[in-house]
């Protein structure tokens, strides 16, 4: 006989740091009913399968019997000293807890739970959630659906929510059910759980193909479905909350650097703007002057200079100096390429780049995207008509966001951006009226303002209806939209 490595009753630590250095640390969304991202406050949803490898040696002192020539129940304690089942499991949970929290006081915790831990009626793992909830985090759960039987699961997974704290189903799969079953129990359960686990053998659904045995396929049915559902479940649409960070966030880094676009998708905008020029070796470079004289150390001409000229420039001098910073504590920066920033943000699937070309570089820049693949990640804006419609003509799926002055006639521009496809139009802010927004929504183009950096004017426009904010402080932004109520997407 040989012993599962992973037991059904584990304690288990959630690490969110899929990569550590692009993914944030995980909490407890503030109505206690999902896992969140610290930062951007954007759902975590844990998914995926974990490796069920096989331990060597015999044993003999397994409670419960074995399914499949393998013990999934271990003892938690050797005598149970007149205490019940639900004492016992809270004192072993509050010592691993303690002994954890004494080292690490930052990861979330919960414990694997059988499906018969419910305070009900037959046995009980003693694991009862509501006895147990305090010590805890968030629920996690074991369950699998039988045949004819998906109501009843989804009756057990209720039974778990109604603690009021998320639920994990940490161990699913396809052993009492067919792939059908599990897949309607999935999408059922979405409104009481949080996130499904499953495991599988350390053979990819490739290396399972031709299966050779009926457990080959039993698994390769679960990793199939499994593909066939991380993009509905686990991949995030991207954000849509109407905060443009304005040069990426340039009010805490300085203006078009890698930094201050990272800063920008770390707080949670859903768009980040840069400037786009076109240096003297064709390179396509973010930057917004035509010279280096405002930002950097030299007075250097973009289109007269090599990259590599611009690239000895530190773009964080003038930010240093309107902050007081010192060189310690805001290291030189580089005028990055626009590639450098696409590949940044193809990392993750939450927040989006605009390009505003400063030069007649369209058709470079949209060519570049291509050959990235990265069309799904990028807009543009301008408030040059040509340019906005040679986006379009190129390729009609990227969103353009054509922006206006503040005494524009908008029902001239309205006629023209229904015309030309464009999303959005963006007036100046001064220029912003209830009007001229009512009329902007009416034609179903999204309504936005550029670019405001004083809560006094963020909220004058957000009451006037306006949608999307450019702004050098996407955190204040979000900060106000979320101190009067407005939920975000």
């Amino acid at each position: 006989m040989k012993t599962i490595s992973q037991s059904l009753l584990i304690l288990f630590v959630l690490v969110s740091q899929l990569a550590a250095d692009n993914f944030e640390w995980i909490r407890v969304s503030d109505d206690g009913k999902e896992l969140v991202q610290s930062e951007t406050e954007t759902p975590f949803v844990p998914w995926g399968s974990i490796y069920g490898h096989e331990g060597d040696g015999k044993r003999d002192d397994w409670p419960g019997s074995e399914f499949g020539d393998k013990h999934f129940v271990p003892l938690i304690a050797l005598e149970r000293k007149e205490r019940n089942r639900p004492d016992v499991a809270r004192l072993w949970l509050q010592t691993l807890v303690a002994a954890i929290c004494k080292h690490d006081k930052r990861h979330l915790i919960a414990v694997g739970i059988v499906p018969w831990s419910l305070d009900r009626p037959g046995p009980t793992s003693g694991f009862v959630p509501q006895k147990i909830a305090d010590d805890l985090d968030f629920i996690t759960m074991h369950i699998h659906p039988e045949q004819g039987k998906v109501d009843e699961a989804i009756e057990t997974v209720k039974g778990f929510a109604s603690v009021g704290m998320p639920v994990v189903v940490e161990e699913t799969f396809v052993l009492m059910c067919g792939t059908e079953e599990l897949e309607d129990f999935i999408d059922r359960s979405r409104a009481h759980a949080t996130g499904w686990i499953g495991f599988y053998w350390g053979q990819t659904p490739n290396e399972s193909r031709p299966s050779k045995t009926i457990p080959e396929a039993i698994t390769l049915s679960w990793l199939e479905l499994f593909q066939k559902k991380t993009s509905e479940i686990a991949i995030q649409p991207f954000l849509s909350n109407g905060v443009t960070a304005h040069r990426g966030n340039s009010g805490e880094f300085p203006e078009n650097t890698i930094p201050a676009f990272e800063s920008g998708i770390a707080v949670g905008a859903d768009w980040i703007e840069l400037d786009i020029l076109r240096s003297k070796d064709g390179q396509l470079v973010v930057i917004h002057d035509t010279t280096t004289k405002r930002v950097g150390d030299q007075n250097l001409v973009v289109a007269e200079s090599s990259f590599e000229q611009l690239s000895r420039v530190d773009v964080a001098t003038d930010f240093r100096r309107q902050t007081g910073k010192t060189v310690e504590e805001y290291s030189p920066q580089r005028i990055p390429l626009l590639k450098d920033v696409l590949l940044l943000v193809m990392k993750q699937n939450r927040t989006r780049v605009s390009i505003q070309p400063k030069v007649d570089c369209v058709a470079d820049a949209v060519g570049l995207i291509k050959e990235l693949k990265a069309e799904q990640w990028v807009g543009f804006n301008d408030g040059n008509l040509s340019y906005m419609a040679e986006v379009k003509r190129l390729n009609r799926d990227i969103p353009v966001f054509w922006d206006r002055a503040a005494n524009t006639d908008i029902n001239e521009d309205i006629r023209i951006a229904r015309q030309h496809g464009f999303e959005a139009l963006v007036l100046y802010h001064s220029g912003v009226t209830s009007e001229k927004v009512r009329k902007i929504k009416a034609a179903g183009i999204e309504a936005g303002a550029w670019t405001v950096n004083d809560e006094a004017t963020m909220t004058h426009l957000l009451d006037a209806g306006i949608e999307r904010l450019y702004t050098d402080h996407p955190r204040a932004y979000r900060t106000l939209k979320m101190k009067r109520g407005q939920k975000e997407n």
